[in-house]
């Protein structure tokens, strides 16, 4: 019987060495991996609604590197260019060239905004992003999430009418809500898309897929980056203490045993 008991408490001993180890090991794997991250790119078309999905991925907040064009001289810029800010821009649809245009009217930020030259047959004409124009964003880093302000005056968004696509996932701008821009006739509708599983650093907007009508000026562009910590001691992950007391428990029991 004390041969029996022995080896039950050996089993039970040996069962909790096991369970300890365990438990420590899903507990650092949850602080390697952050938690689970989304899946794919969620879209945002309400700014508010953005700010807070952005404030959930990181208490130590982010800073944006944003494109008003209001530093650039108003005209043509080819088929694709380099603004200040380090974001490139282009477009390789047909007879289309890329403009900045200094508005009659404030956009969301200031006086300019992107938008297109149409310079086939008839042309030039400038206007409207629109279409079936496509637009690359290429970004100066990457980033997991990224904004921008689309100024029209439409009252209403059909899902054709602009189409995002990120890491391969696409989002278009139906159901959108314009808001208007004081001290102006013309309002804008806000582009938002965050990927917190998978880094980006371009992607690509297509304006009315249907390539009749035109659609809008872009404005305000921006990519967010997580701020560094305000201070840098070397964190100590919540899961550490409670390892070590696992550790100094089984110690305690290996003593006990022998």
């Amino acid at each position: 019987m004390v041969n029996g008991m022995l080896i039950i408490k050996g089993i039970y001993y040996d069962q909790i060495r096991k369970n300890t180890l365990v438990a420590a090991g899903t507990m650092m794997l949850g602080l390697s991996t952050g938690g689970s991250a989304t899946a794919a790119p969620i879209f945002y078309f309400d700014a508010a609604a953005f700010n807070s999905a952005l404030s959930g991925v990181s208490s130590n907040g982010f800073s944006g590197t944003v494109e008003t064009f209001d530093t650039l001289a108003s005209g043509s810029k080819g088929t694709g260019f380099t603004a200040p800010s380090g974001i490139g821009f282009s477009t390789s649809t047909a007879d289309t060239e890329l403009r900045v245009n200094a508005a009659a009217e404030p956009s969301t930020s200031g006086l300019n905004a992107l938008a297109q030259r149409f310079t086939g047959a008839g042309g030039p004409i400038d206007e409207q992003f629109g279409f079936g124009t496509v637009l690359d964003i290429d970004l100066s880093t990457t980033t997991n999430a990224f904004s921008a302000t689309l100024i029209n005056n439409l009252s209403s968004f059909l899902a054709s009418d602009l189409v995002i696509d990120v890491n391969g996932t696409t989002g278009n701008i139906a159901g959108a809500s314009n808001t208007l821009i004081p001290g102006s006739t013309a309002s804008f509708a806000f582009i938002g898309v965050i990927d917190e599983a998978m880094a980006f650093s371009d992607l690509t907007m297509t304006f009315d897929t249907t390539e009749t009508i035109s659609i809008g000026e872009l404005d305000d562009v921006t990519y967010y980056n997580e701020n560094t910590p305000a201070t840098s001691p070397i964190p100590v992950p919540a899961a550490l203490p409670l390892l070590l007391c696992g550790i100094g428990a089984l110690v305690m029991i290996r003593r006990r045993k022998t």
